[in-house]
Protein backbone atom coordinates (compact mmCIF):
# COMPACT_ATOMS: atom_id res chain seq x y z
CA UNK A 1 0.00 0.00 0.00
CA UNK A 2 1.30 3.40 -0.96
CA UNK A 3 0.08 6.09 1.49
CA UNK A 4 0.69 8.85 -1.04
CA UNK A 5 -2.06 7.34 -3.22
CA UNK A 6 -4.73 7.64 -0.51
CA UNK A 7 -7.10 10.55 -0.97
CA UNK A 8 -8.82 10.98 2.39
CA UNK A 9 -11.67 13.01 0.92
CA UNK A 10 -12.59 10.04 -1.34
CA UNK A 11 -12.84 7.51 1.50
CA UNK A 12 -16.24 6.64 2.97
CA UNK A 13 -16.89 8.67 6.11
CA UNK A 14 -19.50 9.68 8.67
CA UNK A 15 -19.87 12.67 10.93
CA UNK A 16 -18.37 12.05 14.34
CA UNK A 17 -21.82 12.13 15.95
CA UNK A 18 -22.96 9.39 13.54
CA UNK A 19 -20.16 7.01 14.60
CA UNK A 20 -22.70 4.25 15.25
CA UNK A 21 -22.91 3.93 11.45
CA UNK A 22 -19.27 2.93 11.10
CA UNK A 23 -18.60 -0.52 9.62
CA UNK A 24 -17.95 -3.61 11.74
CA UNK A 25 -15.09 -4.83 9.54
CA UNK A 26 -11.32 -4.49 9.98
CA UNK A 27 -10.11 -1.09 8.89
CA UNK A 28 -7.87 1.84 9.47
CA UNK A 29 -9.84 4.89 10.54
CA UNK A 30 -8.99 8.55 10.13
CA UNK A 31 -10.43 11.27 12.35
CA UNK A 32 -10.50 14.37 10.16
CA UNK A 33 -11.55 17.96 10.66
CA UNK A 34 -13.71 20.13 8.40
CA UNK A 35 -10.67 20.92 6.20
CA UNK A 36 -10.09 17.17 5.71
CA UNK A 37 -6.88 17.34 7.72
CA UNK A 38 -6.07 14.06 9.44
CA UNK A 39 -6.06 14.54 13.20
CA UNK A 40 -5.84 10.93 14.31
CA UNK A 41 -5.30 7.50 12.76
CA UNK A 42 -6.14 4.20 14.38
CA UNK A 43 -7.06 0.63 13.61
CA UNK A 44 -9.79 -1.71 14.71
CA UNK A 45 -11.36 -5.00 13.75
CA UNK A 46 -14.70 -3.37 14.69
CA UNK A 47 -14.51 0.43 14.38
CA UNK A 48 -18.20 0.87 15.22
CA UNK A 49 -17.65 -0.69 18.64
CA UNK A 50 -14.33 1.07 19.08
CA UNK A 51 -15.77 4.54 18.47
CA UNK A 52 -18.70 4.13 20.84
CA UNK A 53 -16.20 4.73 23.66
CA UNK A 54 -13.09 6.09 21.93
CA UNK A 55 -10.68 8.03 24.13
CA UNK A 56 -10.32 10.77 21.46
CA UNK A 57 -14.05 11.38 21.01
CA UNK A 58 -14.28 14.26 23.50
CA UNK A 59 -11.36 16.18 21.99
CA UNK A 60 -12.47 15.56 18.40
CA UNK A 61 -16.08 16.54 19.16
CA UNK A 62 -14.81 20.04 19.97
CA UNK A 63 -13.42 20.40 16.44
CA UNK A 64 -15.93 21.76 13.97
CA UNK A 65 -17.00 19.34 11.26
CA UNK A 66 -15.15 16.29 12.60
CA UNK A 67 -15.65 13.10 10.63
CA UNK A 68 -14.37 9.55 10.71
CA UNK A 69 -13.22 8.12 7.40
CA UNK A 70 -12.10 4.54 6.94
CA UNK A 71 -10.04 2.31 4.73
CA UNK A 72 -10.98 -1.38 4.79
CA UNK A 73 -8.12 -3.82 5.29
CA UNK A 74 -8.93 -7.31 4.09
CA UNK A 75 -6.40 -9.06 6.33
CA UNK A 76 -6.62 -8.04 9.97
CA UNK A 77 -3.03 -9.21 10.54
CA UNK A 78 -1.93 -6.29 8.35
CA UNK A 79 -3.67 -3.64 10.45
CA UNK A 80 -0.65 -2.71 12.61
CA UNK A 81 1.68 -2.44 9.62
CA UNK A 82 -0.76 -0.37 7.57
CA UNK A 83 -1.58 1.86 10.54
CA UNK A 84 2.11 2.55 11.20
CA UNK A 85 2.77 3.40 7.54
CA UNK A 86 -0.18 5.79 7.47
CA UNK A 87 0.77 7.48 10.74
CA UNK A 88 4.33 7.91 9.43
CA UNK A 89 2.98 9.43 6.21
CA UNK A 90 0.21 11.71 7.54
CA UNK A 91 1.80 12.54 10.91
CA UNK A 92 -1.54 13.28 12.64
CA UNK A 93 -1.24 15.60 15.67
CA UNK A 94 -3.22 13.27 17.96
CA UNK A 95 -1.33 10.10 16.96
CA UNK A 96 -0.28 7.49 19.44
CA UNK A 97 1.88 4.49 18.83
CA UNK A 98 -0.11 1.75 20.52
CA UNK A 99 -2.64 -0.57 18.90
CA UNK A 100 -6.26 -1.44 19.64
CA UNK A 101 -7.94 -4.69 18.67
CA UNK A 102 -11.69 -4.45 19.14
Amino acid sequence: MNPSKINISELPSVELEMRAQLPKTPCIYFAINSWVEVQYIGQSINPRKRWLRHHRYKKLSKMEGSRIAWLKVSCRDLLPEVEKALIDWFKPPLAETYCHYE
